[in-house]
């Protein structure tokens, strides 16, 4: 059985550098732990305030949120891949497939017939994947096929780089 590499993986070197990786701010994050933490300490410390009780438990409630929620962007922090010359983000698209036509996807997608693939679509989840990373505008296009196996998506096709192309 032979190896494909994924999207993901190679859109770099399948781009010949036009496609560049960047990382996510984490200004934003930092900010509402900082501030997170500076609201459960007004919260700690009027608590012992007469009559602020409630609200400093809203307060220390409140600021755990923020602090939790930073914490969270800054673990969960992606990096994500932009066109240097339209300076706009790839975004990737999953299109569910009909299992039973796994063969005729593969022989359209080798013919580059994407259009063909996506009538076979179904609006349910599907073990066959047709998946299309693009811009908005449709000015670049990478596309593969995956299999879903064991929770995994495997490729079962090469990547397609296609420009120009008018996908709905």
């Amino acid at each position: 059985m032979e190896e494909y590499k994924r999207i993901n993986d190679c859109i770099e070197d399948l781009s010949k550098g036009e496609v560049v990786k960047k990382r996510r701010s984490y200004f934003f994050p930092i900010l509402c732990i900082i501030i997170g933490i500076a609201i459960i300490l007004f919260g700690i410390f009027k608590s012992t305030d007469i009559g602020f009780e409630q609200t400093s438990y809203l307060a220390i409630f409140f600021g755990l949120f923020l602090v939790g929620w930073g914490g969270v962007r800054i673990y969960l922090k992606a990096g994500y891949y932009v066109v240097k010359s339209l300076n706009r983000e790839i975004k990737p698209m999953k299109i569910f497939i009909d299992p039973k036509e796994k063969e005729s996807a593969i022989e359209l997608f080798k013919t580059g017939n994407l259009d063909g693939i996506i009538n076979k679509s179904i609006n349910k989840s599907s073990p066959l994947i047709l998946e299309l990373w693009r811009v908005d505008g449709h000015q670049l296009l990478y596309s593969q096929l995956l299999y879903k196996t064991n929770s995994r998506l495997n490729p079962i096709t090469n990547p397609l780089v296609k420009k120009e192309a008018k996908i709905k």
